[in-house]
């Protein structure tokens, strides 16, 4: 992977994975996708079915398969969050952005979406600050993306991507 994304929910990874892939004319992999496409059924039936634990195995499953790939990677809100992901994340070598996003900007870009079991409004800010350590502990870069356009955050991930190398 040329580089992987990282962060919460609505904090723009997979719109900044696309736009980055088709800036530096390379794939882009949505894990989210992924597991969808492997599970043949949603992430809310998912849940319903397997529980978070079930999307959670599935999610690594899906995660050691994509980081063998090349291009973008945009994570789902959670993987970075599970230990043996971020060992997946830390073996492959590859960059790791993390996008950040407050409470409110992530509840103004999700809204009611179905299709986050995960994104209740009033819980939010807990589940944010759950999360960031498991994002801290992999970040190579950290963006914050409230008040950034896209193209503006992925010329800043192509201009740090020209640094390192």
């Amino acid at each position: 992977m040329k580089v992987i994304l990282i962060g919460f929910m609505g904090s723009g990874k997979s719109t900044i994975g696309r736009g980055l892939a088709d800036r530096l004319a390379v794939a882009h992999t949505d894990l989210d996708e992924l597991i969808v496409q492997t599970a043949g059924c949603s992430i809310p039936d998912i849940f319903s079915r397997e529980g978070e634990q079930g999307f959670r195995q599935r999610e690594t499953a899906c995660l050691r398969q994509a980081v063998l790939g090349s291009g973008i990677l945009s994570t789902g809100g959670g993987t970075a969050v599970q230990s043996v992901n971020r060992a997946v994340l830390a073996q492959a070598q590859s960059p790791v952005v993390w996008l950040t996003a407050t409470p409110e900007t992530v509840a103004q870009r999700i809204g009611d979406d179905a299709n986050r079991p995960l994104g209740r409004p009033d819980q939010l800010a807990q589940l944010l600050a759950a999360r960031t350590k498991g994002y801290q502990a992999v970040a190579d870069l950290v963006i914050p993306t409230d008040h950034l356009a896209p193209s503006a955050i992925i010329a800043r991930i192509q201009s740090w991507l020209a640094r390192q190398a």
